[in-house]
């Protein structure tokens, strides 16, 4: 039996255009919102990213600024180190004021002296030296402090001048010197008379060494 339609066509023809339109509007709405939804969750990635950024800068930054301060620290405890080093290389290892002493006990009443000069010397001086390394002597340190084998780049020299009563007076002060346990290596550098005052004098220079170590040969 055939259905009879008293429905006018453009009746059907304006509801399929209207239900066309609304699938349009509806799919436009859905990507839309899908678009707008999409942009906040990227919006909020980006964001939390450039967080993360500005503190990831950050921490390079004092990173960075830590390793300078560091790199500053370690070359001024070079530097301290280089000048402590010096410093125990120019300390003598003996204490001045017994060396001072000693050449107190070996002057005699008719002697005087116009310089006394106790200075950082190089072990090359020493006659033993043609025979040892370039780099210096080996010696044995013999003082209060400590007793050890060690490379000694400086030894103490003294050199004593002045005048004596005669010629007899400065070759006593030397024996004296010789035979002391302070010094070694007393060699005169000059002796020779002089007229000071009406009267012949001695004038003399005296060169030695403090003992205050071995040579290990």
């Amino acid at each position: 039996m055939k259905e009879i339609d008293f429905i006018p066509s453009w009746y059907h023809e304006n509801r399929r255009r209207r239900n066309w339109y609304f699938r349009r509007y509806m799919a436009v709405m859905l990507f839309s919102a899908a678009w707008m939804i999409g942009n906040l969750i990227s919006g909020g990635i980006i964001s939390s990213a450039y967080g993360e950024l500005d503190s990831l800068r950050s921490s390079f930054e004092n990173g960075m600024q830590k390793i300078d301060q560091a790199r500053k620290l370690e070359a001024r405890l070079a530097e301290l180190s280089r000048k402590q080093k010096l410093l125990l290389d120019l300390q003598p290892r003996t204490q001045l004021s017994p060396i001072l002493a000693e050449l107190s006990s070996c002057i005699g009443p008719r002697v005087v002296l116009t310089k006394v000069s106790v200075t950082q010397s190089s072990p090359e001086t020493l006659e033993t030296s043609r025979q040892s390394s370039p780099a210096g002597i080996q010696v044995r340190r013999n003082t209060a402090r400590q007793e050890s084998l060690v490379f000694s780049d400086s030894i103490l020299k003294v050199v004593l001048a002045g005048i004596a009563a005669d010629g007899a007076e400065a070759a006593a002060l030397i024996s004296r010197l010789d035979e002391s346990e302070y010094f070694i290596r007393v060699v005169p550098v000059f002796s020779r008379n002089q007229s000071r005052f009406e009267k012949t004098v001695t004038e003399f220079e005296i060169l030695c060494y403090v003992a205050d170590f071995e040579i290990l040969n």
